[in-house]
């Protein structure tokens, strides 16, 4: 949030990656094409063997990417529904622990997310390719009864991550076991799939009252950095550092903000723009 010119680094980074990394990759695309013309004695120009080369390697990948979906599939489709009849008798028991505890709700099917999921990895990876040589896997499910657990009943409780809350965080039992057995079937039985990173499931969660409060306080600041003039930020960050509302050295929102303070620190931005 200090920085006051956000603009500059974008230009920078696009300069950088466009104009010289980008510049470097098709620089060695065209290095390697010569290299396999002159090995096969080929007179095919080098564009045309750039393009086929890419048509015929993107369907390679697109077969690699269904195989392994298919593999993961098989194994995750076998082992969820006898898992999902034991989370099930689980949460049947922990009602019956807390019967004043809200443990309401249905455990949905399973399903996964990141890149094999989507053919690409997302942020900070910059969207490349899904790699069906090296990847993990990670499921999502709906299932407020178990996120309901974790935030209410488990000491200490979980502290949702972006809207979700990893089951190997938590002390749920049954659904750890179900992601032990998926790891280890996954390993032995799915080409590409990366043993060192477990597979584990992603429990869907609300964000709790304070990281709402400290998300909206951070996406604002940003908004204004990008409407005020540096001096004017820059004095409103001093007098946000000032009342205690943003982390030591001014670079964050506390994430612990009372819905009180938040108010406090509302009223400052107001001052400054809406």
């Amino acid at each position: 949030m200090q920085n006051t010119d956000p603009a500059q680094l974008q230009r920078d980074y696009e300069g950088y990656v466009l104009g010289e990394i980008q510049n470097k990759i098709e620089a060695r695309i065209r290095e390697i094409a010569v290299w396999y013309r002159d090995k096969i004695g080929s007179v095919e120009p080098i564009d045309d063997i750039i393009e086929r080369v890419h048509q015929e390697a993107t369907e390679l990948w697109r077969a690699a990417w269904r195989r392994a979906i298919l593999q993961v599939n098989r194994v995750l489709s076998r082992l969820w529904p006898p898992a999902k009849t034991l989370i099930l008798v689980w949460v049947g028991e922990e009602r019956a622990k807390h019967p004043g505890t809200d443990l309401s709700g249905p455990v949905e099917d399973l399903d996964y997310i990141g890149s094999l999921a989507t053919g690409y990895k997302g942020p900070p990876k910059q969207q490349i390719r899904f790699n069906p040589d090296s990847f993990d896997v990670d499921a999502n499910l709906e299932a407020p009864p178990l996120a309901k657990w974790a935030l209410k009943v488990q000491t200490p409780p979980s502290r949702p991550d972006r809207g979700r809350i990893f089951g190997r965080k938590t002390g749920i039992a049954p659904l750890n076991n179900f992601s032990n057995q998926a790891h280890a079937e996954l390993g032995a039985r799915v080409k590409g799939y990366n043993s060192s990173d477990p597979f584990d499931v992603a429990i869907a969660s609300p964000d709790l009252p304070e990281q709402e409060r400290e998300s909206r306080a951070t996406e604002r600041l940003y908004r204004l950095r990008t409407t005020l003039d540096p001096a004017n930020y820059k004095r409103m960050l001093d007098e946000l550092d000032a009342g205690g509302y943003l982390k030591t050295g001014g670079t964050a929102v506390r994430e612990d903000l009372t819905e009180a303070q938040f108010k406090e620190l509302s009223v400052i931005m107001d001052k400054y723009g809406p």
